[in-house]
């Protein structure tokens, strides 16, 4: 990363996502030499020390690290006063002038339609300043919803300087997938329908939905999950050694098998706030998904994916037609924890102090395209078409997920 001085607009800084995600990136950052600052905003009347102090003792989810070493603003804004703004660039005119912005949305879709209609007078100042912006996924609520979000952003923006995120993509176990071209030619031969059968991806998390019940009850794994995470680590794998259309196109192959679906519900999850009474909202989901592209006709692709369950597993397992020394009869990509290859063994980098720094340099394949996200939504809605009538199996927090496909459930 070029070393000049950059400046993180952080929206939403009181969130868990600003809490455990984004500030300890640049905390870090700043440890390794990296001159970055943060101007934080948020709706409460707060000081920059009255604002350490909240993120400090947030519960459930405090910041957990050392923030001495942090260069920090706070600035109140509100969205019903479009004025408000002016106080940061204000800021970034009298503090930050030789810094190069990014404005991080670390916001979910409630807040984002707010915020931009905040940001959209301002957008000439915003342009004049070449300014990046980062937006989390989920990226709208649907197709219409995603082209209107970046269509906003890029008319304010313009279209390099808008980030769609997946954090997943900065992990250095996906990193890795990208290099299997490179360092292992034999994995990379065999990523193709002659040799496997079936891919199985496990997805699965030991954290409850306490604290994001109120952002989860009208999502459910379908959007938290499905819609970009599982979606983007089966197109790394099985668009790897090609472009970032070669990614897209895996996902528009993609066909959900009918009657392959599966829904389950931890039990507690109603008594969580927010949780609409006799919500059908799934914490365990399980498909199969079929590919019609050329490389990939005929492999199964299945997908376990659910919360609350007794360990956190984000893994690939690669089923080989015949057995091939020296794979044997499958091969086990670990994402999270990462495994299983050398080029998935070791955690190197921070993935958001990778985000923030590939959003500065405008690296895009990092990110998630606009044509991706609108891939992805298309078959996220045939998802919930097929999860219409489907009522939830129940399973106790903890439940080993194997014990749940042993039952049927995947």
């Amino acid at each position: 990363m070029q070393q000049k001085p950059y400046v993180v607009i952080l929206i939403g800084a009181t969130g868990d996502l600003s809490r455990l995600k984004v500030i300890p990136a640049i905390s870090g950052l700043r440890s390794t030499g990296v001159d970055i600052s943060l101007i934080a905003t948020g709706r409460k009347p707060l000081s920059t020390s009255e604002y350490i102090q909240v993120i400090t003792t947030a519960k459930p989810h405090p910041v957990k690290v050392n923030l001495s070493n942090l260069s920090v603003d706070y600035v109140q804004i509100d969205y019903a006063q479009p004025a408000s703004f002016q106080a940061v660039l204000d800021l970034l005119d009298d503090k930050f002038a030789q810094h190069s912005a990014l404005l991080y949305m670390a916001i979910g879709p409630e807040g984002q339609k707010d915020a931009i209609q905040l940001f959209s007078n301002y957008r000439t100042e915003i342009q004049n300043r070449s300014m990046g912006v980062i937006v989390e996924k989920p990226v709208g609520e649907d197709v219409a919803t995603a082209q209107k979000l970046s269509a906003d952003l890029e008319s304010m923006f313009g279209e390099q300087n808008v980030m769609r995120n997946d954090h997943y993509l900065h992990k250095d176990s996906m990193i890795g997938l990208d290099q299997i071209p490179t360092v292992d030619e034999v994995l990379f031969s065999m990523l193709n329908k002659e040799s496997i059968a079936e891919v199985v991806l496990n997805a699965c998390e030991a954290l409850t939905l306490e604290g994001r019940s109120q952002y989860f009850d009208s999502r459910g794994m379908a959007v938290d999950w499905f819609q970009s995470h599982i979606l983007q680590i089966l197109a790394a794998l099985c668009a790897v050694g090609g472009t970032d259309e070669s990614k897209l196109e895996f996902i528009e192959s993609l066909s959900i098998v009918p009657d392959s679906v599966r829904t389950g519900q931890y039990i507690g999850y109603l008594e969580l706030p927010d949780v609409v009474p006799n919500s059908r909202t799934e914490t365990f989901l399980a498909l199969e998904l079929t590919s019609s592209s050329a490389r990939w006709q005929g492999v199964k692709f299945r997908v376990i994916t659910g919360k609350a369950l007794d360990r956190k597993d984000v893994s690939l397992t690669i089923k080989l037609r015949n057995p091939k020394p020296p794979f044997g009869e499958a091969i086990w990509l670990g994402i999270e924890p990462s495994g299983g290859h050398i080029l998935l063994a070791e955690k190197k980098t921070d993935e958001f102090q990778h985000v923030l720094t590939s959003a500065f340099e405008r690296q895009h394949s990092f990110f998630v395209s606009q044509a991706e996200v609108e891939a992805q939504w298309r078959i996220t809605q045939n998802l919930r078409q097929f999860m219409n009538d489907l009522m939830p199996q129940k399973y106790s927090i903890g439940t080993n997920v194997a014990s749940l496909c042993d039952a049927g459930w995947c």
